[in-house]
């Protein structure tokens, strides 16, 4: 994950400014989920409480790395900073917050109260 890198505070006009930066975000971030993946040892027999959680880390670095590359490709196709669900534009200061987001605010909150709740 990049840390330390802070983006500023940018109106709506400034998306196509930020584009780069995000980009360059979200392609160090799946270089970080490929080199996280390759490492894990999901078929260790030694330890099962280890392997479970390389298991778990594994599948939650696996969707990270999905929604890396779906960022990607909507910046590729233009429909990057756009609310998969509603078509709504994204905020840049949530764009900023999580590059790799689909949803606008509504929509995100949404998402991750009914991932919360199917959760055990």
């Amino acid at each position: 994950m990049t840390a330390g890198l802070v983006l500023p505070a940018a109106p709506r006009d400034d998306l196509t400014t930020l584009l780069p930066v995000l980009r360059r975000r979200l392609e160090e971030e799946r270089a970080f989920r490929l080199d996280q993946l390759a490492e894990l040892d999901v078929t260790d027999p030694g330890d099962a409480a280890r392997r479970e959680v390389a298991e778990l880390v594994a599948a939650g670095a696996a969707i990270a790395l999905e929604d890396i590359e779906i960022a990607l490709l909507r910046m590729d196709i233009g429909s990057y900073g756009r609310c998969h669900t509603c078509h709504a534009e994204i905020s840049v200061r949530l764009l900023e917050a999580i590059p790799q987001t689909r949803s606008c605010g509504a929509h995100w909150r949404t998402e991750e109260e009914a991932l919360a709740g199917s959760r055990p």
